[in-house]
């Protein structure tokens, strides 16, 4: 007859399980982890579009002969048609004739990446040959938040929040239409709070509070839905499969905290095909 009792049987089952889990929780975290700060690590430019006036055209050849690989320049006939390529999100940077002959004139925009637009700065500064005019910042970030910080903190609430939604619609309505009720409204919801939040309250993000709510709402009806549609197939493993997807692998790839192209590789471009960094780019 065994001396084991049930209690000391179900007590060493239970210290299994729990090294078990201790270890499959420590490994998760030591890959999360160093993704992460791979990521982050690695960001710098990576054919960072640049544009050129055509009359400080030597520039171009400065910056590619400095940074081989870093930025994608081209030309434009003139300031006006730099500051538009700006202003239409079509370059991070400008060089364009200054107020002394011979020293052009950097232009940037900030508020698209102030990661971007710092890594242009400093490389304009020690290019061979070239002697800048002045640094304007046509299009500048958020006088609250010029870094970029604010408004990348901002953004991770907006991941996760959108992973516990979709895991509770899962989990507590078993109704299509319901599930189908909740993400909507939890995506007009969360748009209108987090717009208010982020553009009146904290003040991290410019523009208008109702076109903020539209981009936010749009981001968390289209990773709700995938989370939720996801685990509504093929139960709890596919809201892992979701989260993994929103936040494990399009957080670092949005390129909020930089830029699509700061990061190695395509890693910017396929992080663009995701939620979280179409939203980012918004």
């Amino acid at each position: 007859m065994s001396d084991r009792s049930p209690g000391r049987s179900s007590s060493a089952s239970s210290r299994g399980a729990a090294r078990k889990i201790l270890v499959i929780v420590a490994i998760v975290q030591f890959v999360i982890g160093g993704w992460f700060s791979w990521t982050a690590s690695r960001a710098a430019p990576r054919e960072l579009p640049v544009v050129v006036a055509a009359d400080v055209r030597d520039v171009a050849g400065a910056l590619r002969a400095a940074a081989p690989g870093a930025y994608r320049v081209e030309e434009v006939p003139d300031a006006a048609a730099a500051d538009a390529a700006l202003r239409h999100r079509k370059a991070y940077g400008a060089f364009v004739p200054g107020t002394r002959e011979g020293a052009p004139e950097l232009r940037l925009a900030s508020a698209a990446s102030p990661a971007a637009a710092d890594a242009l700065a400093r490389q304009a500064r020690e290019l061979p040959g070239v002697r800048l005019s002045g640094v304007v910042d046509v299009v500048p970030a958020d006088a609250d938040d010029p870094h970029g910080a604010g408004a990348a903190m901002g953004f991770l609430p907006l991941l996760i929040t959108a992973v516990i939604a979709g895991l509770l619609l899962v989990l507590k309505v078993r109704d299509m239409g319901a599930r189908l009720l909740g993400v909507v409204g939890f995506a007009v919801l969360s748009g209108l709070l987090s717009s208010l939040m982020l553009t009146r309250l904290s003040g991290v993000l410019p523009g208008g509070w109702a076109v903020t709510a539209g981009v936010v709402a749009l981001l968390e009806l289209a990773m709700v839905a995938v989370i939720t549609g996801l685990g509504s197939l093929v139960g709890p493993p596919g809201v892992a499969v979701g989260a993994v997807l929103m936040f494990v692998v399009g957080n670092p790839l949005s390129g909020m905290g930089s830029a699509p192209e700061m990061l190695p590789g395509v890693l910017g471009s396929v992080g663009q095909y995701l939620p979280p960094g179409a939203g980012a780019s918004l």
